[in-house]
């Protein structure tokens, strides 16, 4: 099936063709494209169990890596992360440190090491999949936690740093044009106003597969009488998803 059109749309295994946000159902009939209805400032009413019966609006944040991107310190609904891991429980929040100097370096305004900073340490954020007595050393091979980011409000007297390993790299929300969207720092600056350019790239992006579909239609919030903006680490799995790829197609070399 690999290639075929049906009757216009083209047959990609696994891969959804449809544009981000493309029918964004605030947009003029006329201006929508595709038909991936997620909000462009990622907002969702969600009501597929009794308890989310469609009247509380949640948001849900997700990176080009699949991770969910969570309030950070001083925000609306901000994450509280506990640097006791020994144990964890499910869908709570964890923080580790990694090191400067190794691995990740951290960026200076013109693009160069800072080394300067080496020997301090920079936060990874993650969040249980399981409850656990055992769960090991916190990292992205650890099958029971995945990570997250988070995001703060943008000001413009806050240096956001980038490194040489971007997953460190520095999260914000900003309000343009009445629209409220995240970005993520591209180099590290001070006073630069989130955008399309030299500092900045979206930071809500999809990377078009079943996986990111579900974190955000299947978005579960921990807490459902309120508007929240942390789902569950597991999203909904009932959900119907708007899914615009053929995940049954099977290429073959």
């Amino acid at each position: 099936m690999q290639g075929i059109t049906l009757p216009k749309r083209q047959v990609i295994a696994n891969g959804c063709p449809w544009l981000y946000q493309g029918a964004d159902y605030t947009l003029n009939e006329y201006e929508k494209v595709g038909a991936c209805t997620w909000n462009r400032e990622s907002k969702y009413k969600a009501s597929y169990t009794s308890t989310l019966d469609g009247t509380v609006e949640y948001i849900s944040l997700v990176n080009l890596d699949d991770e969910y991107v969570v309030p950070g310190t001083g925000e609306t609904g901000a994450v509280t992360f506990s640097s006791t891991v020994s144990s964890i429980t499910q869908n709570s929040y964890y923080t580790t440190n990694t090191t400067l100097g190794g691995t990740v370096r951290r960026l200076s305004k013109d693009g160069t090491i800072d080394t300067s900073v080496d020997g301090n340490t920079v936060s990874n954020y993650w969040q249980a999949l399981v409850a656990s007595n055992s769960p090991g050393t916190l990292s992205d091979t650890n099958a029971k936690v995945k990570r997250v980011r988070i995001w703060d409000t943008y000001s413009a007297s806050t240096t956001y740093y980038a490194y040489t390993d971007d997953r460190y790299n520095d999260f914000v929300r900003y309000t343009a044009d009445g629209l409220t969207k995240l970005w993520k720092a591209k180099k590290t600056s001070v006073g630069q106003t989130p955008g399309f350019g030299e500092y900045w790239e979206p930071g809500d992006v999809c990377s078009k597969t079943l996986t990111a579909c579900k974190m955000r239609f299947g978005f579960d919030p921990i807490v459902k009488v309120t508007a929240s903006t942390t789902g569950k680490a597991n999203p909904n799995t009932e959900v119907v998803l708007p899914f615009g790829g053929f995940p049954g197609a099977k290429r073959f070399s």
